[in-house]
Order: structure tokens, then sequence, then C-alpha cells
């Protein structure tokens, strides 16, 4: 079950989310860094025709050759960029190469980026330590918070190997390198900052090194981005305080064009009520939900988890349900005459009334696609019209206007090009 798409985790932590620019030009000067810094030295990181500023750079570029030049290579070296009075003065290290780092250079704007009406304080909470909590009432579809990252780092740069459950060297690059590249990152930005991030960490400084620190914070606080087809790192301060909920009252989604992180309301939001969202897939029965939060070093307490047996069981069998009929009505797309036509129709409505039952209206924007698809195969323009436009609608919601299958959404609309539509009234959404 567990191999079901990913687009069934929308509103998970570390989710994967697509950014992608297309600058016309560079929009920094390489050089090397006049800093020293122990266990690394500067280097130039190459792009073609750079202008002669270093905008929006505050710091030069450094780049650390690799210790293991002989591991990986296949992406360019990754490079330090810092831009310390991002969003207002909350400040931007990337670690990330010189390609992408230009293409991000454009949507490093703050002159266009919504402040919606503060609504949340972050408090110390029983059992849970920070959490957030509404101060007024939130209602569904609310943007209660748009977040910009400090710290964008490539995946790959802190690969490590382990052997005997201890980390014993790094990748392409030391661990050494990759903890003095976290600590310069972070050195580099303000000083509040570096004080709140510090605050993320599972233990404070004078335990390891800063870099160390920063590494852990990282592990159990970072954001996954796609950014340019690269696995990315991204974390992001007041969204990292958010406490996990396996019913979660908000979702987030990125923000192509402002590089943001923007924190949604799902239902209507009372004061004094904790703002959670869900570490895990969305659609996991509590034993997966269980297995995936080990990561993060707990046992979760929520009202799902600590309901009664029966309750546990009956939600378990739901989403275990929703699983089998995706496989059926995808099958059913592909072979229409395997399943009679009443028959679908019954799947399709069960189907939506267990995720209404369940509360995991982000996952329509898979389940839509799966009824269009059904219906493209019986040939019922009316109903696969419908359930395009509804998975269009979820798509824009839950990622943006800029979400990650507007090309699998156009694929639908091509394919239903000329299918007429029956006679059958529309169905209210």
């Amino acid at each position: 079950m567990a191999t079901l798409l990913l687009l069934l985790a929308l509103t998970m932590t570390p989710s994967s989310t697509a950014f992608t620019t297309s600058p016309s030009t560079c929009t920094w000067t390489p050089h090397g860094s006049p800093y020293p810094l122990h266990a690394l030295s500067s280097g130039v990181c190459p792009l073609e025709s750079p202008p002669s500023h270093t905008t929006p750079w505050s710091h030069p570029p450094l780049c650390p050759p690799p210790a293991n030049p002989s591991v990986g290579g296949e992406l360019a070296d990754p490079c330090l960029y810092t831009y310390a009075t991002f969003r207002g003065n909350s400040g931007l290290s990337l670690i990330t190469s010189p390609d992408i780092a230009a293409s991000i250079a454009p949507a490093l704007d703050d002159t266009a980026v919504p402040t919606p009406f503060r609504g949340f304080t972050v408090v110390p909470l029983p059992r849970r330590g920070l959490g957030v909590l509404a101060t007024r009432p939130l209602p569904k579809g609310e943007l209660v918070m748009v977040a910009a990252p400090v710290l964008l780092v490539r995946a790959d740069f802190l690969t490590t190997t382990t052997t005997g459950g201890a980390s014993e060297t790094g990748g392409r690059y030391s661990v050494r390198q990759q903890e003095a590249v976290l600590e310069r990152a972070m050195r580099q930005l303000p000083g509040e900052t570096q004080r709140r991030v510090v605050g993320l960490a599972r233990r404070g400084e004078g335990h390891g090194s800063f870099g160390e620190l920063v590494r852990d914070v990282l592990g159990t606080n970072a954001f996954h981005l796609d950014v340019e087809g690269v696995d990315h790192l991204a974390l992001y301060l007041e969204p990292s305080r958010m406490n996990h909920g396996c019913r979660p009252n908000v979702f987030w989604r990125f923000s192509w064009k402002h590089m943001t992180m923007e924190v949604v309301a799902l239902r209507d939001i009372q004061p004094g009520e904790e703002i959670v969202y869900s570490y895990t897939f969305l659609g996991y029965t509590r034993q997966e939900r269980l297995a995936m939060l080990s990561h993060w070093g707990f046992t979760c307490s929520c009202a799902m988890c600590t309901a009664g047996p029966s309750e546990i069981a009956l939600s378990d069998r739901r989403r275990d349900r929703l699983f089998e009929l995706h496989a059926t009505l995808s099958a059913a797309a592909e072979a229409p005459e395997s399943l009679p036509r009443e028959r679908i129709d019954a799947l399709v409505a069960e189907t939506r009334k267990l995720i209404e039952e369940e509360q995991l209206d982000p996952q329509l924007v898979e389940y839509y696609q799966v009824f269009a698809r059904v219906y493209l195969a019986l040939g019922d323009g009316r109903r696969v019209r419908e359930y395009i436009r509804a998975a269009e609608e979820k798509w824009v919601l839950y990622e943006g206007e800029e979400h990650s299958n507007i090309e699998g959404i156009r694929g639908l609309w091509e394919e239903v090009e000329g299918l007429g539509e029956d006679e059958e009234d529309e169905e209210e959404w």
C-alpha cells in the first residue's frame, strides 16, 4: 500500500515540490572567498557570461573543492551563497550549484510577497514542546502564514556513509567540510536568525560543532524541495514550529514566484486551537504513520492515534479500502469492459464518501484524475469534464497556479477534445 503515488501525500512534512525558472542571464560574479576557513579552500564557480555585479548575494560565493572527487560528480559542484538582508533581514544561505543559484535569484524579490494578517502565536505546550496556536478565527482557505527559507541545501552535498551505526565519512565532501560550510552558511546570516535556528535543535550549542548542530536541525525540520529537478533541503523557521497531527487543520504549498511556503487553513480553525499539519502521508494507516514518525523520534499521541481500538480499526479499514479503490478504478480506466457502468459509478461514489469520512480532501487531486480517466474510457464526456475541472481546482488550491501537474491536466483536456457530452445533468460540486 505504501507504494501508491506520492501525490497522496500533499500535506505531509518533508514534501517534494518542484521549482523551475529560466532567467536569461546569470546574476552574480564568480570569485573565491577572501575569508580563510579551516577545512575549506575557496574556488571559482563557473557561469557563462556573468555580469559585473554580485546581486543579490551579500557575500562572495564560497566553493569548496571536493575531498573525494572520485565520488559523485554528476552535477556541478555546489557553492555557498548568502543574501543576508533577504525577507526583512531574515537572510538566506544557499548551498547549491551555480546554475541553480542563478535560476533562483530572480525569485528573491521582496516587493510582491503577500503578508497575511497574523493570526497565530508560538507558545510552549504540555508534552509537545513549542507549538503554534491560533489567536483568532481562521476560516477554511485562509492564508495562515507565508514563510521564506533561511537555508537551502542541495541534498547530495550532505551525503554520509555509515559503518556499524556511526557516521564515518562523507560522500563527495567530507563530513568536516559539510559541517564547516553549514557553519559558514549560518554565521553569514543575521544574529537573530542564527538564534532561532539554534532554538530548533534538539540540543543547544556547546555539544559538538555549530555545523553539526545545523545538520541536526535540517534532519528534523527541513522540507524537501525539487529545484530544477534536483532534491534540496529547505529550512523554514515559523513552519518548523508547527507540530504533527494525523488529522491536520492546515496544508502547505510552495509559491514558485516568490520561493515562499504558504500555510493555508484546511478547515475552520478556532482561537486557542493548535495549528498542526501531517508529517506523514495522509492516507496512511495508524501503524504506517507510527513507523514513519519514528524518524522524528516521537510516538504520536493525537486524537486519531489514541482513539479506542474499534475507532482506529475502522479508520484503518477505510484507508486500506481507498488504496483498493484506487487500484480497481485505475484498472477500469485501462479496461472499462471489466466492470459494469453501474459498478464503476458505485465505486466512485464509495471513494468520495470514504475521503470525506477520513477528511482526506487533498487526495482528491489524484482521485479526481482517476475518475476522469475511467469516464474517458467509457466515453462519458460530461463526467470527464466535470472531474478534470474538479481536479484542476484542487491542484490550484493545494499547490498553487503553477502546480506540478499542469502538463497532466492539459493532457486530459486534450484527450477529451471532440468527445461529446451526454444528456445527464451536471453534478453539483
